[in-house]
């Protein structure tokens, strides 16, 4: 449906240190091409032409769709899906960074996001403090690294708040042992990491969250962004191929939504 290859791999990809993920989607597509596969990019796949091809088999690889939370003031044109925000261009990035950032969800869409803004935000205080972690201090005369170059300096300047709020007791659910690493770089970094913690309503400028420990609390927000988790999509399209008897499976985040190696082994 989409004009390139990948499905969600592609936005997964704009992360920090993920940009890798995109030889997953540049190798595949070479070698599907190179075996004479059909690839048709912008088309959707209807009812209509299911008729036309009469295909043998279907396999139904259609993804998933955002979960939109039913908060009052959702539809304010001040609130952007996840992969809009990762796919989004400089321009837009610079404008969603002039003001108060809200992420709606703690899970690893949520915190990558606000990983990839923080990067944006401060580049080189983001990839000076991944040095500083990373690189064991053994290794750094190997590097040609001075410690004095690499230690934390945060700007004095005001920056732009980002708050991630997760309606449950666990952020970064899904992360494993990376998530004591991220949640500690995003802390240091200053963006606040609110658990049990539910959005109530939006406004142009302003939410109304619910908390365990303060009740019902206003935060100034400018932009907020949801990552809220997704939900398998492709029912109508299947419910179709049932009605006319055409055999199909269902694979990816169509049949489940789950990580990329559990939709590759699905193919």
């Amino acid at each position: 449906k989409e004009n390139v290859l990948g499905g969600k791999v592609v936005a997964a990809s704009k992360p920090p240190h993920k940009e890798t993920f995109m030889n997953y989607i540049e190798v595949t597509e070479e070698t599907i091409r190179d075996l004479g596969v059909n690839v048709r990019l912008s088309i959707e796949v209807t009812e209509k032409l299911i008729e036309e091809i009469k295909p043998d088999y279907v396999f139904v690889a259609t993804g998933s769709n955002p979960i939109i939370p039913p908060i009052d003031g959702i539809d304010n044109t001040n609130v952007l899906e996840a992969e809009e925000v990762l796919h989004a261009d400089k321009d837009k990035i610079n404008d969603i960074l002039k003001g108060d950032i809200l992420i709606i969800g703690g899970g690893i869409v949520g915190l990558e996001t606000a990983e990839y803004l923080i990067s944006k935000l401060l580049p080189d205080v983001y990839y000076q403090d991944f040095k500083a972690k990373y690189i064991p201090e053994k290794l750094m005369p190997q590097l040609s690294i001075k410690p004095d170059e690499i230690k934390l300096v945060l700007p004095n300047k005001k920056i732009p708040k980002i708050t991630v709020a997760e309606m449950t007791k666990k952020i970064g659910r899904g992360l494993g042992g990376y998530k004591w690493i991220m949640t500690k770089e995003l802390k240091t970094l200053g963006v606040d990491l609110r658990k049990n913690t539910k959005v109530i309503s939006i406004k142009e400028n302003e939410v109304d969250l619910q908390t365990e420990k303060n009740g019902t609390e206003k935060v100034n927000v400018n932009t907020v962004i949801l990552a809220a988790g997704y939900k398998p999509k492709g029912k109508e399209l299947v419910d179709f191929l049932e009605k006319i008897g055409i055999n199909y499976d269902i694979i990816g985040d169509a049949k489940e939504v789950r990580k990329i190696m559990d939709a590759h082994d699905d193919a």
